[in-house]
């Protein structure tokens, strides 16, 4: 109804605001008795070729357009930005992954979310579970077999050793 409100400020003619909108007269006709019947307001006042608001359509048009407008930025699609997160993130890794892949995945991070707080600490298998599920621990670097299968994993890499 807020919807049909919005056309009619904007066409001031129900036959092109049920045109906008998608929907017939008919309905526009109907969302227009609910919506004065809510307002306890003639919203708007029939002319020769369509309506004119009245003054509290005026006020409420204003209202009903930032009321939209915060409901459609609030369903549409956020696209994340790492250069714009915040916050700090925290690391639990072996003693090998801060060797091995800490340095090129922290060098990464930094490029890509500057503005982002790393913490990297020792990573200690008895208590995973409790940091990550407590969220003192946002991403964790180990072996596989440290790792409890009720967490999702991603192989990193494999490596082969090889005695000369």
């Amino acid at each position: 109804q807020l919807r049909t409100f919005q056309a009619l400020i904007q066409e001031k003619n129900a036959s092109r605001a049920a045109s906008h909108i998608g929907i017939t007269q008919q309905a526009v006709s109907e969302h227009l008795k609910k919506l004065r019947d809510v307002f306890d307001d003639r919203l708007f006042l029939r002319k020769t070729d369509g309506f004119i608001p009245t003054p509290f359509a005026e006020e409420l048009a204003i209202e009903v357009e930032q009321l939209l407008g915060d409901f459609k930025k609030l369903l549409s699609p956020k696209v994340f930005d790492p250069k714009t997160i915040t916050g700090t993130f925290v690391i639990a890794a072996t003693d090998y992954a801060q060797q091995v892949v800490l340095p090129q995945f922290i060098a990464t991070l930094r490029k890509q979310s500057p503005n982002l707080k790393l913490i990297v600490r020792d990573f200690e298998i008895d208590k995973l579970h409790e940091l990550m599920e407590s969220g003192k621990v946002n991403l964790a670097i180990a072996f596989p077999d440290y790792i409890p299968d009720s967490y999702p994993v991603i192989k990193l890499f494999e490596e082969h050793h090889v005695c000369v």
